[in-house]
């Protein structure tokens, strides 16, 4: 009977520290930890006027901001292009007479960190979501007007590299640093 109840409180204190230590925390990381979008949209408001579009701070100098519309599946380039185009076109369904503040936030909503941006009816995320190197979008667009002095300017991309896992790890250890080996590996634009 003695070893019983020692294996009962074996297996119990087990399951604790699994679900504590390796159950909890993936739940947490995969559903709990992306704060609201307007988190950011308030920090970056510090440093960008919230009333203004990209058509009064932008003169000269040409902007492409690049975001993913989640409503419609399709990528989202703003820029004053594509602000003049569609601006006040009632058949359109997308929003693109939204302030620089709004393209920015849109374009920097990370899904590890925010939630999706909600502008009007449509939801953005980052644009890096676009493709893997959406600066790119920004050279071929500089380009396509026919620009020659070009600047490409790729906030949040870095090099991630999975961190090692020592070989005398313990296997508590291994499963609770296991969500850091299955993320993509960002590349420098």
């Amino acid at each position: 009977m003695g070893y019983k109840w020692i294996a009962l409180v074996a297996s119990f204190i087990i399951t604790f520290v699994l679900i504590y230590w390796a159950v909890l925390p993936l739940v947490n990381f995969m559903f709990l930890s992306s704060k609201e979008a307007t988190v950011l949209h308030d920090a970056l408001g510090e440093f960008i006027p919230a009333d203004k579009t990209i058509m009064e701070i932008m003169d000269d100098k040409q902007l492409l901001v690049t975001a993913w519309d989640i409503n419609n599946r399709s990528p989202r380039f703003f820029s004053q292009k594509t602000y003049e185009k569609f601006k006040g076109d009632e058949n359109d369904t997308l929003e693109h007479d939204l302030t620089l503040l709004d393209m920015v936030t849109a374009s920097a909503a990370t899904p590890y960190y925010f939630k999706p941006f909600n502008v009007g009816k449509n939801f953005y995320i980052s644009g890096d979501n676009v493709a893997m190197s959406p600066a790119m979008f920004a050279y071929y667009y500089a380009k396509e007007l026919g620009k020659e002095d070009i600047r490409v300017v790729s906030v949040g991309a870095t090099n991630e590299l999975a961190e090692k896992i020592d070989v005398t790890a313990s296997l508590l250890e291994w499963a609770t640093r296991l969500t850091s080996l299955n993320g993509p590996v960002k590349k420098h634009t």
